[in-house]
């Protein structure tokens, strides 16, 4: 059991006591109010903070909206910072007014995906100390800059460089910085004429030598831990931005107010509220996006923190770590230059896109799924498969689990989103090329369409059956709709029947594909099959859904007259209880739970003399495109009897690769299953080789993993020129 030792005697701690589990032992509370000391807080004795030692605690859990503070006490009295553990406290004073400046507060509203660890500067190991480019325009100011650049030199993180850009003032700034010059080298003084904040930040960016850059106002202040903790969060390769919380304080009124939001990209398009006194990114991007516009007069923090974050979303830090002084006598944008013509022109460009700038790699795929690993759609993870094997890194976002999973490599990179905004953290993350996605409906539209027209970023689609055949779809996810977005470079076609389906539909001929799933053959492949002499054990395997068809199958079935055939259906779903009505007194028919797995499927076809799936269009226009498990069954030796529905034909033609009968008709299955069982062996044998060589010719996974390479070349050739295919 943990001994613990909870910092911070008030209602925050009494929280934190009662919140605590059987798992930790509370041995004393502490408080730096002397007061208190002797005292007792939900039984526990109150101890001064040079006392903890002494008691050797497992951890110590900071209570208090002074943590930071506190945490920097502690590492001085010798706890070690990864004994040290911050409690989410909210200080409760968002809007509290006070005649003092505002301490440090944390407020629990950042989601922890887009949250960084607030205590990592203190563990600050030095492996990363990039140079930091600080870049302070000003303009007669010379009241408020001595305050600013203090900030600066007060930074515990001391590897930076502060570029004062003088927009021709009037006053003794020239003098003042002079004096800081002589002091700190790291300082440089750059003047130039009276062109405007967005040019003195220009010339800023130009002059920077830094990794990061980041920027202070002369009426603004950092608290001594900015960079530190800003720069740890940089140590995460994922993030390009980043931004904390800002306290604004009017030096007139006495009100203080504390900003700080968890990012929304939709939101900031309404208001900013990242404050660019605390914002941070690589210089890298100003390379990719340009810096600040010199057209625009008043909102060009705003328009740069839009642009950057759109592409790139930031690292968020949970406390404010900087001040923002309002006060009487001094100037600003905010009160001289005109709104509405500055935002017009923000709105509008922000509707222009980018070129985007990419690190050197192998190429970065993201496969956007509705939901992930299912077991009836081994397709998709046969094809990542491939790509990994073929040096592509892949990365599998999804919006929920599946409900009956199929089984991954614990290598693979997946991870879960439940929001726009947390796939645009994840894409930006892995820093991808490109979006590919199977099915139209209904993740398309609700996130990929939407992410990827923000952040500029191709994508590629592959709709099977359900997804475009059916009617009854919310009229949102319109396969027309998304393969008309600028953005989708690519529409991939299952079969030749899918082509001119979509075609019709009115998605552009020229985007149109046919790839085909990726089957893996050597999964069920057997070698040299033999038809046996006569026909006996007929199967299904299949989701027992209306589609597949097999409540006709069962009644097909009873109607023959041949008492030596046996029918087994294997699978799972909502038909079951039904199939199990329909062959209910007939003895030659069984129905089993499963497959759940390649290796299960394969034992199934072993022995088999016929596999049966006549599939069929559904009440609401649901139909099969090209199962898989027909592959499955020809690569396993077994003679296919199906029905022509959508790109079936592709595969199994009639009396050649397989049997075809009409769909929907007992009549024709019955008949069909009769032609099969009189069938000569040396017939029979016939239509399982032929199968098997039509099936390595065209639907070899080699094969359509290269088409599906080469197109994605096509798109971005610079970004697969050195994929092998």
């Amino acid at each position: 059991m943990l001994s613990v030792v909870v910092f911070g005697a008030g209602e925050a701690g009494r929280q934190t006591i009662a919140s605590m589990g059987s798992s930790a032992r509370v041995v004393a509370v502490c408080d730096n109010d002397s007061a208190k000391h002797g005292g007792s807080l939900c039984g526990h004795p109150i101890i001064a903070p040079d006392s903890i030692a002494k008691l050797a605690p497992d951890q110590v859990i900071v209570a208090s909206m002074y943590w930071r503070e506190i945490v920097t006490q502690l590492v001085g009295f010798g706890i070690k910072a990864d004994q040290i553990v911050v409690a989410p406290v909210s200080s409760g004073g968002a809007n509290r007014q006070s005649n003092q400046e505002p301490a440090s507060t944390f407020e629990p509203l950042i989601p922890e995906w887009m949250s960084v660890n607030l205590r990592c500067a203190y563990g600050f190991s030095g492996s990363y100390e990039p140079l930091v480019s600080a870049i302070l325009p000003t303009r007669d100011r010379a009241q408020t800059l001595p305050r600013a650049i203090e900030s600066v030199l007060a930074q515990c993180y001391r590897n930076w460089e502060l570029l004062v850009v003088d927009d021709g003032s009037l006053d003794d700034t020239a003098s003042i910085v002079e004096q800081y010059r002589i002091r700190d080298p790291r300082i440089r003084f750059l003047v130039q004429d009276r062109l405007g904040v967005s040019a003195a930040r220009n010339r800023g960016l130009v002059e920077a030598s830094g990794e990061l850059i980041a920027y202070v106002d002369s009426d603004n202040r950092w608290h001594p831990d900015y960079l530190a903790l800003m720069v740890c969060a940089f140590r995460d390769d994922a993030f390009d931005t980043g931004y904390a919380g800002i306290n604004l304080f009017d030096l007139e009124t006495g009100r203080f107010r504390c900003v700080v939001n968890p990012y929304s990209y939709e939101r900031l398009l309404k208001s900013n509220w990242i404050d660019l006194n605390v914002f941070m990114h690589r210089r890298e991007l100003v390379e990719e996006m340009g810096g600040f516009d010199e057209s625009m007069t008043r909102l060009v923090d705003w328009d740069l923190i839009l642009r950057y974050t759109r592409h790139h979303p930031p690292f968020v830090v949970g406390s404010a770590l900087a001040d923002y002084f309002r006060e009487s006598g001094v100037s600003c944008v905010t009160n001289s230059e005109p709104y509405l013509e500055n935002r017009v022109r923000l709105e509008s460009k922000d509707k222009v896109g980018i070129k985007r700038f990419r690190r050197p790699g192998r190429p970065r795929i993201a496969y956007v799924q509705h939901e992930f690993p299912a077991l009836s759609q081994t397709f998709v993870q046969n094809e990542i498969s491939r790509l990994l094997a073929k040096e592509v890194d892949v990365s599998v976002f999804h919006f929920r689990d599946s409900a009956v999973r199929a089984s991954i490599p614990d290598a693979w990179d997946v991870a879960k989103f439940s929001n726009r905004e947390e796939l645009a953290y994840l894409i930006a993350s892995r820093r991808i090329d490109l979006v590919h996605t199977h099915f139209a409906v209904p993740h398309p539209a609700d996130f990929v369409v939407p992410v990827c027209e923000r952040m500029c970023l191709p994508f590629t689609i592959k709709p099977h059956a359900f997804d475009i055949f059916r009617r009854d779809h919310d009229p949102r996810h319109n396969i027309v709709k998304t393969a008309g977005s600028d953005l989708c470079s690519a529409v991939y076609c299952e079969g030749t029947y899918h082509r001119a389906f979509l075609e019709g539909q009115g998605v552009p001929n020229l985007k149109l594909e046919i790839v085909r799933n990726v089957f893996e053959i050597d999964q069920f492949w057997v070698a040299n099959p033999t038809a046996r002499s006569s026909v006996v054990r007929l199967i299904s395997i299949s989701r027992f859904v209306e589609k597949k068809g097999l409540h006709l199958l069962v009644t097909a079935f009873r109607e023959l007259p041949n008492p030596e055939l046996r029918l087994e259906l294997h699978g799972y779903g909502e038909e079951r209880d039904r199939l199990v009505a329909l062959a209910a007194g007939d003895s030659r028919i069984s129905i089993h739970e499963g497959p759940r797995c390649p290796a299960e499927t394969a034992e199934v076809m072993r022995d088999a003399d016929l596999f049966l799936l006549p599939c069929v269009e559904d009440r609401n226009g649901d139909t099969d495109g090209l199962p898989t498990v027909i592959m499955e069954a020809i690569a396993s030796g077994v003679p296919v009897l199906t029905t022509p529905i959508a790109s079936t034909g592709d595969l199994v033609q009639d009396r050649k690769t397989g049997v075809l009968v009409a769909s929907g008709s007992v009549a024709d299955l019955v008949d069909g299953i009769q032609r099969f069982v009189v069938l000569s062996t040396q017939v029979r044998q016939q239509l399982i080789d032929d199968a098997r060589l039509h099936l390595r010719a065209e639907f070899d996974p080699d094969l359509n993993t290269i088409r599906l390479l080469q197109s994605w070349g096509r798109i971005l050739p610079g970004v697969f020129r050195n994929v092998s295919i």
